[in-house]
């Protein structure tokens, strides 16, 4: 049964306590992408944001990084309530010593693959993280295709797992998340979806009830 982890970009950004309410049931956690205006060319959910979104729910909160420096912000999100923190390799110069700092946080640490990026490049990592997420789309974009490339990717990384008996990692996706890529994900390997507008633009109940299914 493929896990939810819901992407509050996607949610209504006038109104985001009512949003993570109504869907709080229905979902594994939620995710928050944040962005930096330079690693991407977006201003993304800043830690105050976060801290006071926090004392809503007990469920994750998971923090994409997609800024340049990242190691100058562990303590940040650590303090605001991040259970889960996603990174990119190419923003730090040493994986393995930014893997060892977050864990010893007490946070869960997850590594992204980007489009451009191959599995190989999680060679030295793979065993240290939580998480391992394939990108379905280019960072800092919305409503795009997904990339069926990725699907390879996920079929590798899942080969790597098992082969390595590391069956506790998730194979998370996020974007181009739709109703006719995530049977697609699933089967190649996929245990979690990142989930923006399926769940947010249709009717979110029905939505996480079939995702429940596949």
């Amino acid at each position: 049964m493929v896990k939810i982890s819901a992407s509050m970009w996607s949610a209504d950004l006038s109104n985001l306590s009512k949003e993570l309410k109504k869907i709080e049931k229905y979902v594994d956690r939620f995710h928050f992408d944040v962005g930096d205006g330079s690693y991407i060319q977006n201003f993304l959910f800043f830690p105050d944001l976060i801290k006071k979104l926090r004392a809503k729910t007990k469920k994750e909160f998971e923090i994409h990084l997609m800024i340049k420096n990242p190691n100058d912000f562990i303590d940040m999100f650590k303090k605001v309530g991040a259970d889960i923190i996603l990174f990119h390799s190419d923003t730090v110069k040493n994986p393995e010593g930014m893997i060892r700092r977050i864990k010893g946080k007490s946070i869960k640490v997850g590594i992204v693959l980007k489009i451009d990026q191959q599995v190989s490049s999680l060679k030295k990592v793979i065993d240290k993280v939580n998480t391992i997420v394939v990108m379905g789309t280019k960072l800092g974009v919305k409503c795009k295709k997904f990339n069926k490339k990725s699907l390879m990717k996920i079929k590798k990384i899942k080969e790597i797992i098992e082969k390595r008996n590391l069956n506790n990692i998730e194979i998370e996706v996020d974007g181009g998340v739709r109703d006719y890529s995530i049977p697609l994900i699933v089967k190649a390997g996929g245990t979690m979806v990142v989930g923006g507008s399926i769940i947010f633009n249709k009717d979110y109940k029905k939505a996480c009830k079939w995702l429940r299914t596949i």
